[in-house]
């Protein structure tokens, strides 16, 4: 196996919307001296060149920015990202490789408003997270920065953004009372609390391969079962939600289990959930999400979450008393085939 010189990291994992621009950051891999070196790229479609350029090399452990223009497309696009590493003084090829790039069109949340309709949306979270994506898709919704502060007639929907819960478990009880009451609840990654929704949350390494439930309609074109898709898993420090065995609750994303029978009551720990919870459900994803505003499968998974959680509800068996339905088959992933590749070269 060849060596890795440099180490590339993408913006958004080298998930990219159309008419914007990608960054590609490069490093040396050693700290040892390295010869003085341009790099020379093309992003290509097939044999179509779209965007090239050639940018010298920064010297020791500092990072060379790289701006890359995205062309603009209808669909969904898989391109191609091509180096080659130049020696300056004797302009000998010393590395070269090729990375997948990932084009998106801009109008993922176009229809988001009339999907919503006249259903009422909530939010708890910063300004310029959840709240400036909705406002900028012309969804109506109501914003909160405080669970506690939650007032006013039932939502039909509530999204809980990143990192707004604390420790406190009683920080969750207005959230839980609006479920019960019938709302969709949606709580986003979380890394402080101990417990979500009564399930206690645990730190666990990734595994070399995550099960999807890949046919829900949350997991819906983000290609968990055939790609690239979502956020940094193959790298992270991840936090499982951990369901105890026989628990009424529906594993969408989950860490595999010594058990051979898809049957047998036994605990799972889980990114991506959804429960019943009395007239309403619950949905809980701890999945490391990208920047809202500018990485497309954080949109995508919006977009799909606004169109489930304004179904009907229907009860959640717990797993041993599922059809085969729901029990998929495990479904193989990598750091380089599943939710938002890391960058870094092999």
């Amino acid at each position: 196996m060849k060596a890795a010189l440099l180490i590339f990291l993408f913006s958004s994992g080298g998930h990219w919307f159309a008419d914007r621009e990608g960054v590609v950051s490069v490093r040396w891999a050693a700290n040892a001296p390295m010869p003085a070196a341009d790099l020379a790229w093309e992003l290509t479609l097939g044999a179509v060149r779209l965007a090239g350029d050639r940018v010298a090399l920064q010297a020791g452990d500092r990072v060379t920015e790289i701006r890359v223009p995205c062309p603009g497309i209808r669909a969904h696009t898989s391109l191609n990202w091509t180096y080659r590493v130049i020696g300056r003084a004797d302009g000998k090829e010393l590395d070269s490789g090729t990375l997948p790039v990932y084009v998106y069109p801009t109008n993922l949340t176009e229809h988001w408003a009339e999907r919503v309709g006249r259903r009422s949306v909530m939010v708890c979270d910063v300004g310029d997270g959840l709240p400036k994506l909705l406002a900028a898709a012309r969804v109506p919704h109501e914003r909160v920065d405080d669970g506690s502060k939650l007032r006013g007639p039932q939502a039909d929907v509530l999204l809980v953004g990143p990192d707004m819960l604390g420790r406190d478990p009683l920080e969750q009880t207005s959230f839980l009372a609006l479920a019960r009451g019938g709302a969709s609840v949606m709580i986003f990654r979380q890394g402080r609390p101990e417990s979500l929704a009564g399930f206690e949350v645990v730190h666990r390494a990734a595994p070399k391969r995550f099960e999807w439930l890949v046919d829900h309609p949350l997991l819906a074109e983000t290609g968990v079962g055939a790609g690239p898709s979502l956020p940094e898993l193959a790298s992270a420090d991840l936090m499982a939600v951990r369901l105890p065995a026989g628990a009424e609750a529906l594993e969408l994303g989950w860490w595999p289990t010594e058990s051979r029978d898809p049957s047998r009551a036994v605990p799972i720990d889980a990114l991506l959930v959804t429960q019943a919870v009395g007239k309403g459900r619950v949905v809980l994803c701890q999945i490391p999400l990208g920047d809202w505003q500018t990485d497309p499968r954080s949109q995508i998974l919006l977009g799909n979450a606004l169109d489930y959680l304004l179904t009907p509800v229907e009860p959640t068996p717990p797993r041993d008393r599922r059809g085969a339905a729901t029990r998929p088959a495990p479904i193989p992933t990598s750091s380089r085939t599943i939710l938002i590749p890391s960058g870094d070269k092999p």
